[in-house]
């Protein structure tokens, strides 16, 4: 008898749904390649091909011996889910992550949500914490993996025992309750900015340096916040906050009246990182959430991707 894996299964009854190998891909949030060579390898095993694939047509179609494997698939997919079942009662795997708050707010919880809703087989624990607590959580083995924006120098304390994978950059952008400018189009500059209505956050050095040298230190803004949960409440009146494009987006959901403005000269875009233990390409809890952030990212028009798990060789 062939020895089948639930992922042989996964493949070839998700194609069966989608119909086409992009579709399942993304789906299943693997590579088009990976997915063709795992099928090629499966029809290998069988000993007979599942799909019709003709040159030109993205849409497959099930041969005659796949027609007879349907059923069949479908069967022994209902044992290994019976038979996960069992254990499923005593024990789920937890991926623990954490995260800075930007992260949390622009990409994850739209993530979240998509990942929770098809239950990926294991339970998410979420922590927010600050850059610099990322490294002591994926050190210490606290988190599987820590999303971040500031990033330690080579050789400081707990560096060589990480890793770290550029995910993404955004530029940062003005948002306010009431228009600053006449027009959408037109960029906001600093000096057109009363740091005095100003919703204070602190994102990075970078961002810093660049705001001491465009406001006057003198002056105090309206409100210090150190998290984004409570922006919108702030925002009132001729206030403004100065934030990651994915931040703005995600309080435009919430609030599509809010305007938002393009900098002029504004500071150097925002870019994240996750932070991971060396061996984590050896856990595929952290490898399947990895690859469902890829794919998210790719989607964000906010923000500009820079994941790549199949350059990584993963």
């Amino acid at each position: 008898m062939t020895n089948l894996s639930y992922i042989d299964l996964e493949i070839f009854l998700n194609l069966v749904d989608c119909g086409t190998l992009s579709g399942t891909a993304e789906r299943l949030y693997m590579s088009q390649p990976a997915l063709t060579k795992h099928l090629h390898n499966l029809e290998e095993r069988l000993g007979y091909p599942l799909f019709l694939r003709r040159r030109g047509h993205r849409t497959v179609h099930l041969t005659e011996q796949g027609l007879l494997f349907l059923p069949v698939a479908r069967r022994w997919m209902q044992l290994y889910r019976e038979a996960d079942s069992i254990g499923a009662a005593q024990h789920r795997p937890v991926l623990h992550i954490a995260s800075i708050g930007s992260i949390g707010t622009g990409i994850l919880k739209p993530l979240f949500s998509e990942l929770l809703s098809c239950d990926p087989g294991y339970s998410l624990a979420y922590h927010f914490c600050r850059s610099e607590e990322g490294y002591g959580l994926v050190n210490q083995g606290s988190c599987d993996l820590a999303l971040i924006d500031h990033i330690r120098k080579p050789g400081s304390f707990g560096t060589d025992s990480v890793l770290l994978l550029p995910i993404g950059t955004c530029p940062f952008v003005v948002i306010s309750s009431e228009a600053i400018t006449a027009a959408a189009s037109v960029p906001v500059a600093a000096e057109d900015l009363d740091v005095r209505r100003e919703i204070r956050l602190s994102w990075n050095v970078s961002f810093d340096l660049w705001h001491t040298a465009c406001f006057p230190e003198e002056i105090s803004p309206m409100v210090h916040l150190d998290q984004t949960a409570m922006l919108s409440a702030f925002l009132v009146a001729s206030a403004f906050a100065i934030v990651p494009q994915i931040v703005a987006g995600n309080v435009l959901e919430e609030h599509p009246d809010f305007h938002v403005r393009n900098l002029k000269n504004g500071p150097p875009d925002e870019t994240y990182y996750a932070l991971l233990p060396a061996d984590y390409a050896e856990n595929p809890l952290t490898m399947h959430f990895l690859r469902a952030l890829e794919a998210k990212l790719r989607l964000l028009p906010d923000l500009q991707s820079q994941l790549s798990l199949s350059a990584e060789g993963r």
